[in-house]
């Protein structure tokens, strides 16, 4: 990650790499508590067996044993072993204390500086509260679950919303004692290497992702200030950023398209991540615009060079 992150602070504007530690950060916090999910239902179904609950926290050795648990948490619908979650864990700790690193080191303001776990949770948490249910999200419910009205389709996104809010709050106790459970010592990019290639895709998809949801929630904002230039050259700042990232992105799909298919091939169960299609959408607009504009700059440039030769010739 570390690597990756300076690239990029020297192709993209200062408050847009900004918000690129942000979200690095975010993409940290969120995974770090999807893997304390999967390690405490682990231990529950062991637990409910009868098993004696396996000490994920103690050494880390590739040992006989450790197959055996990997055997036992296949068996009980888990990809990975609790150590396999935790040596995870381990590696988006590790690049999660990179990123505050990185605010403290350039003096970024408060403002600016990644959330803290407690604060991302008590967000995310005040996040779904507040967002309102659109009549597109009543429609894209309606399309995923056939055969139900409108009426029900907003009772169910409803409810749904009322019931993640509720787990939220039961799991928030755990996951913020199990964080101190993973270990922060690895380096930055050994973390991400360690993690494999599909994750050093997943990063860049997710920091892409972060500037266009960026991008959107400023030009929802413009709607009450449509003449404030601060606010439309600050959206326009970050897509062209993004545009950066994207070109990032595709290159790093070329140049590691064999790894890629190989991983995939290993797991069938791995997610190969893409940015959101209304992000790509987004995204090609932009650089046809942009390409668009490049392209009668130089035919204005080339009309007044051939206007200025006309003039010397006479």
């Amino acid at each position: 990650m570390k690597s990756y992150l300076e690239k990029m602070a020297e192709k993209v504007d200062p408050s847009v790499f900004v918000l690129m530690a942000r979200t690095a950060t975010n993409w940290c916090h969120g995974t770090l508590m999807n893997l304390t999910d999967r390690r405490t239902k682990l231990r529950e179904m062991q637990k409910a067996e009868g098993e004696q609950s396996t000490v994920d926290t103690e050494a880390h050795n590739m040992d006989d044993d450790e197959e055996t648990q990997r055997d036992r948490a296949h068996e009980l619908g888990f990809q990975l072993s609790g150590l396999e979650m935790l040596r995870r864990g381990e590696c988006f700790a590790s690049m999660r204390r990179y990123c505050f690193e990185l605010a403290d080191e350039k003096g970024w303001e408060d403002r600016n500086k990644p959330r803290g776990f407690e604060d991302y949770i008590a967000s995310r948490i005040k996040g779904m509260a507040s967002q309102d249910i659109t009549e597109s999200d009543i429609k894209r419910e309606m399309r995923a679950s056939l055969g139900i009205t409108a009426d029900e389709a907003r009772q169910f996104l409803v409810s749904s919303k009322r019931k993640q809010i509720g787990l939220f709050l039961e799991r928030k106790a755990n996951w913020i004692a199990e964080d101190g459970s993973y270990s922060t010592e690895l380096d930055p990019d050994d973390a991400l290497s360690t993690l494999g290639i599909l994750d050093e895709h997943r990063l860049r998809t997710k920091l892409l992702d972060g500037l266009c949801f960026e991008a959107s929630r400023i030009q929802k904002a413009r709607e009450g200030y449509p003449n404030w230039d601060k606010l439309r050259d600050q959206r326009t700042l970050i897509v062209l950023e993004a545009l950066k990232l994207q070109d990032e992105l595709v290159e790093f799909e070329k140049s590691n398209s064999v790894a890629i298919k190989k991983a995939l091939e290993a797991n069938p169960n791995a997610a190969y991540t893409q940015i959101q299609e209304k992000h790509r959408v987004m995204l090609k607009l932009a650089r046809d615009m942009r390409d668009e504009d490049v392209r009668l700059r130089k035919e204005i440039i080339r009309e007044q060079m051939a206007e200025e030769a006309a003039k010397k010739a006479a």
